[in-house]
């Protein structure tokens, strides 16, 4: 009877340790695992904000010790004397700071009395941009890429002489709305990012030059960093001297690609582009169009290109595409690339190439056992020639030949 109740007993005991493990766990979990992991995303952010805020109201006390705590970030962080100089005269008169973060860390919030800061660059594990950035207002230069950087907090739009801002490889997926407070921006770079869409903001503008969405394309099924259309808000800056696109897919311009006016530079390099809309040829100022890249699907090139008078620069991926007679009266073109794909050979050799007599780098490549036409000889100023192995050089006149005539 007793053996009976010693049993019972160590049954309960088990059932009783069973039912509460799980509680001493948890609960032990709850003290080693920091408590922001353990709260939704919004709450974190919240809290973070609040944090950052109480971190901004400096007294006279705080003010005295900024240096230090400067300095201690500095080399926590591992970051080399020379790149941050540990001499308060020197720190406060700095113009240019170049830092590269080899771990994961915060720009802390004394960066704020480096008022003299012209050029500011960022790399490598530097992961949260401080609020108190928006006191920096003479910024010129604001390069956070090749960062693990997700967001720029509003207090940019405080940054009123930027011109540069680069953030170029790395994890973000929006532009703060302020970002069109920026009315001196002139070049922005968000290729290699997550951004799809642009902020309405951003049309205020008026004198941004370049903006650049570089893309690539994804292994392993990762999340590609790629744009899939030209945002809409890029065709209302009409100040665009430069618009590159390379590497995404993109399968269509817009019609109001007409609007940029001021565009020397087109860059819609190994994009998707099945067709080009007649509009190009309003861009008279445009001296360099790249419509090349192997996923190029140009299905044909619009006569309009006929306008583009000011072009210096062409390259093509022809595919089996025929080029249009318009092409040739293109008299200011210095450096032309024509390539037909393998998959597609060529079927002729553009004869019109000798009217382009300001010529002097040419490009052209394809499959196919085709001469170059006596026509092409006229050619005075050929400097460089690359890829032309269209032709049986021993028929035709010889690269010494061309070359010292």
């Amino acid at each position: 009877m007793i053996k009976a109740l010693e049993v019972l007993a160590l049954f309960l005991v088990i059932l009783i340790a069973r039912k509460i493990l799980p509680f001493i766990a948890l609960a032990m979990l709850a003290l080693i695992i920091p408590s922001k992991w353990l709260k939704p995303k919004e709450e974190i952010n919240q809290a973070e904000e609040e944090e950052e805020e109480e971190e901004g109201d400096d007294d006279g006390e705080e003010d005295a010790l900024w240096v230090e705590k400067l300095w201690q970030w500095a080399a926590e962080n591992k970051i080399k004397k020379d790149h941050l100089p540990h001499d308060k005269a020197k720190l406060l008169a700095t113009e240019t700071l170049d830092l590269w973060i080899p771990g994961f860390s915060k720009l802390p919030k004394e960066i704020r009395y480096l008022s003299k800061l012209k050029k500011l660059r960022l790399r490598s594990g530097f992961v949260s941009l401080t609020r108190q950035i928006g006191h920096l207002t003479n910024l010129t230069v604001l390069d956070v890429s090749e960062s693990y950087l997700d967001k720029l907090p509003e207090e940019i739009g405080a940054l009123v002489n930027l011109t540069t801002l680069n953030v170029y490889d790395t994890r973000m997926t929006e532009l703060p709305k302020s970002i069109g407070a920026l009315k001196n921006l002139q070049q922005l770079n968000i290729g290699l990012t997550y951004i799809k869409t642009l902020p309405q903001e951003i049309c205020a503008l008026e004198n941004l030059r370049q903006i650049e969405f570089y893309g690539e394309y994804s292994e392993r099924g990762e999340e590609p960093r790629q744009i899939r259309e030209i945002p809409e808000q890029v065709y209302a800056l009409t100040s665009l001297r430069v618009l590159s696109s390379r590497f995404n897919p993109v399968k269509s311009l817009s019609p109001k690609i007409g609007n940029l006016k001021n565009l020397r530079r087109l860059e819609l390099h190994d994009n998707y582009f099945t067709e080009i809309p007649g509009e190009i040829g309003a861009l008279k100022e445009l001296r360099v169009l790249d419509l090349g890249g192997y996923n190029s699907n140009l299905t044909a090139i619009p006569k309009e290109i006929g306008a583009l008078q000011a072009l210096e620069e062409l390259d093509i991926e022809c595919g089996t595409l025929l080029l249009p007679p318009e092409l040739w009266t293109l008299t200011r073109l210095k450096k032309l690339r024509l390539w037909w794909r393998y998959d597609a050979p060529v079927k002729y050799f553009p004869k019109e190439i000798a009217a382009l007599t300001q010529l002097e780098d040419i490009n052209i490549n394809g499959k196919g056992e085709i001469k170059i036409p006596q026509e092409f000889w006229s050619l005075k100023k050929i400097k460089r020639m690359q890829n032309m192995d269209l032709n049986d050089w021993k028929t035709s006149r010889s690269r010494h030949d061309i070359f010292n005539a």
